[in-house]
């Protein structure tokens, strides 16, 4: 199954409040432009060689000389291998003496038939001589025939003691040494493997919610882990459409050839593909964000283009593959509708509806007087100690599943994120995780341990280790999903004073009610953005609290 399908099934809205200080609001643009687009899926698969032939032995015998190991190149009817010949030479000889005796027996049973048939002829020998006679013949003539195939066979052994590879290839598996006994008419008499690695394939498992869009023809590229900066190519020559079904996902295999000259690919190696469906060159392109953009009206921000009368509702696509866009001209957002074609999840094929050079609104953005950077870190220039310290130090992560330790108290929990730094004493970690809990709630459950708690206990404690460093970033993870109404609301109106005080909360819910809270928010669904806006006047999670009966636990 697709990554983003099996994290994302249903809708989520990540809400976002900026960094404190006085916001800014300004409106993004881009212009529509040209170039190449292509729609594709992703799958992973395994590399095999296309011809690989099991080579065996026809004939029972001894190994006596071997002239190709593992990773040997091999043209079609080298010799590879021998069987030792005295025995099967012996044999053959053997057979040739039979093929002699049996030709002398044969002419003397000839012979006396034809002279037993003229005599019987004119009635000179009876009937039961003559059938003796003719009887004598054909058995004579039998055993003749016999012994001649028997040398034929004898002669085709002492052949197949001489083995040869039936293909160009490499030979990838030797399974046999010098003196080793094999013996022929068994599965397990398989002496090498040789391949053809000029010719490799895939087999990809596709999901079943791709499957429908490949076909027969198309282009594909794929990397291995033994090569990661090398993209190789192929192309898809068979789907096939048995599926297969594990732990409820559906697949379906789909073979795609690749030539291999470098034979850099070997078989067993995983591949990750892309498969092309669509790819057009000279397309004209519009960001997706664009197709999801609609106007808002921010009271006391100046500067931003305004709507264009009331036309709104002369612009609102009707049919399949139309999408409404917002361009920009002197001032004023004008809609107007667009027939898409391809999209690759950043840009959107233009059809009709516009032309390059357009400029069309995208998103509003929120500019705050703090730097765009944690604490003015610059993370880019940071080694991997500093972005260690970084993420200890200054972000903050909630988890849906609490993540506690357990069989350890509500202190030691929230204490851990403070142990990474030296500068921080025992004492000052003790007060830090006491204060973190109090705010939260748990000030008389300091020392339960977290197999003591209820799972929004456990929430609570898990925020508080969160808080504990004072970061200024937090990540939540539906931080309220296991929480009473009065406790995520207390847990609410934590992040918003947070958020006051400078703090950037980045908070991820399946709760729609809950983006009411919030400065911005981002509705997800499948992996894809659907809708990105600007909440000018968030609901006070203080007053929603105070309102809440006063008994609710």
């Amino acid at each position: 199954m697709n990554f983003k399908t099996l994290l994302l099934s249903s809708a989520a809205i990540v809400s976002f409040s900026s960094c404190g200080g006085e916001e800014r609001i300004s409106l993004v643009t881009d212009t529509v432009t040209t170039g190449s687009i292509s729609e594709s899926v992703t799958a992973t698969g395994t590399l095999e060689s296309v011809t690989s032939v099991d080579v065996g032995t026809q004939v029972t015998g001894i190994i006596d000389k071997i002239y190709v190991d593992f990773n040997s190149e091999v043209k079609q009817g080298q010799l590879i291998a021998e069987i030792e010949k005295v025995l099967l030479q012996s044999e053959l000889e053997s057979a040739e003496a039979n093929v002699e005796s049996a030709r002398a027996s044969f002419a003397y049973s000839a012979a006396n038939y034809e002279r037993d048939r003229k005599l019987h002829e004119r009635n000179l020998i009876s009937d039961y001589d003559f059938e003796t006679s003719a009887k004598d013949y054909q058995l004579a003539k039998t055993t003749y025939d016999k012994a001649k195939a028997d040398r034929v066979k004898a002669a085709k052994n002492l052949n197949y003691a001489e083995i040869y590879s039936p293909i160009d290839g490499i030979v990838i598996s030797r399974d046999v040494e010098v003196g080793q006994t094999v013996v022929s008419a068994m599965t397990v008499a398989n002496l090498f493997t040789i391949a053809d690695l000029d010719n490799m394939r895939v087999v990809a498992d596709v999901d079943e919610a791709d499957i429908g869009q490949v076909k027969e023809g198309q282009h594909v590229t794929f990397t291995v882990d033994a090569y990661p900066e090398d993209v190789f190519e192929g192309i898809v020559t068979q789907k096939r459409l048995s599926p297969t079904t594990e732990s409820n996902v559906v697949t379906y295999e789909v073979l795609v050839s690749a030539a291999n000259p470098e034979h850099k690919l070997i078989p067993g190696l995983t591949a990750n593909l892309t498969i092309y469906m669509s790819r057009n060159d000279n397309a004209v392109l519009v960001p997706v964000k664009a197709t999801r953009f609609m106007p808002h009206d921010y009271p006391g921000q100046d500067g931003l283009p305004q709507l264009a009368g009331d036309t709104v509702g002369s612009f609102t696509p009707s049919e399949p593959g139309e999408k409404r866009v917002w361009t920009v001209d002197d001032g004023k957002l004008i809609p107007a509708v667009i027939q898409t074609g391809a999209n690759d999840g950043v840009n959107m094929e233009v059809v009709s509806g516009l032309a390059p050079g357009t400029k069309l609104a995208v998103e509003y953005s929120v500019a705050a007087d703090n730097p765009d950077m944690p604490d003015g870190a610059r993370v880019r220039t940071m080694g991997k100690n500093e972005r260690a310290r970084l993420r200890n130090r200054k972000i903050g992560f909630v988890f849906q599943n609490y993540n506690l330790l357990p069989k350890t108290s509500a202190i030691e929990n929230v204490e851990l994120p403070l142990l990474y730094n030296p500068e921080i004493s025992a004492a000052e970690r003790r007060e830090r995780a006491i204060k973190s809990l109090i705010a939260v709630g748990l000030g008389e459950r300091l020392n339960h341990k977290s197999n003591q708690m209820s799972g929004g206990q456990q929430q609570r404690v898990a925020i508080a280790r969160a808080l504990v460093n004072d970061p200024v970033i937090i990540l939540a993870d539906e931080a309220t999903g296991n929480l009473d109404t009065r406790t995520s609301f207390s847990v609410l109106v934590l992040f918003q004073e947070l958020y006051r005080k400078g703090r950037t909360i980045i908070f991820v819910t399946h709760n729609p009610e809950l983006a009411a809270f919030s400065s911005r928010n981002i509705v997800l669904r499948d992996g894809k953005i659907i809708s990105d806006t600007l909440n000018p006047s968030p609901a006070s999670a203080k007053e929603m609290l105070e309102s809440l009966p006063s008994d609710d636990d």
